[in-house]
């Protein structure tokens, strides 16, 4: 008989207890389901949260903003624009100072098969992008699933998701995300 022991900080436990009222109980009146002060405190520990994304490509159309990535509700998305062709692409959360960061995950939408097959997540360093972890050994998530990327603690002022992969459907090459986090300290919650 095997037994496990999970140990997980305050602020883990937090998101884990949004993640589970986000994932399955979303109703229209999620915002009445939670109270004002667990919802502050759970925007504080997403750095990403209600950012402006900015990206290389244009969004498939208005009903996906570019601030779905941000809004921290995984059932609204992001879609590239469909093309004939695979190019590098890239998405990108900007603070309005240098903060630490070290972890940075990524929601799949319900569309899974859609989100990125090969990225990188980097920082913006001394003038220049500094890859801290990307894809290798993932394989594509499950319809809401989250991946979450832990690295060193860098002082940065911005970062970004580069696609260097995405999926095909009918020869047509585009992408979809459903969320980004960003947070200054390693979660174990949820860790692909």
């Amino acid at each position: 008989m095997f037994a496990e022991i999970q140990v997980r900080t305050m602020a883990m436990d937090l998101w884990a207890t949004l993640d589970h009222k986000l994932r399955y109980k979303l109703s229209d009146n999620i915002q009445d389901e939670l109270s004002p002060e667990f919802l502050a405190r759970a925007k504080d520990m997403n750095l990403a949260a209600g950012r402006i994304a900015t990206t290389s490509f244009t969004s498939e159309s208005n009903t996906y903003s570019l601030n779905n990535l941000t809004d921290e509700r995984v059932s609204t998305a992001v879609t590239s624009k469909k093309r004939i062709y695979n190019k590098n692409e890239w998405i990108e959360i900007s603070f309005d100072e240098s903060i630490p960061l070290s972890c940075v995950w990524l929601t799949a939408s319900e569309n899974s098969n859609l989100f990125p097959l090969k990225y990188s997540i980097e920082v913006f360093v001394d003038d220049s992008w500094l890859t801290v972890a990307d894809s290798t050994g993932r394989e594509q998530p499950e319809n809401f699933e989250t991946y979450v990327f832990n690295f060193e603690t860098i002082k940065t002022q911005k970062f970004r998701i580069s696609v260097i992969g995405m999926p095909s459907t009918k020869n047509l090459y585009y992408m979809e995300i459903a969320e980004i986090g960003a947070f200054s300290y390693p979660m174990a919650i949820g860790v692909k």
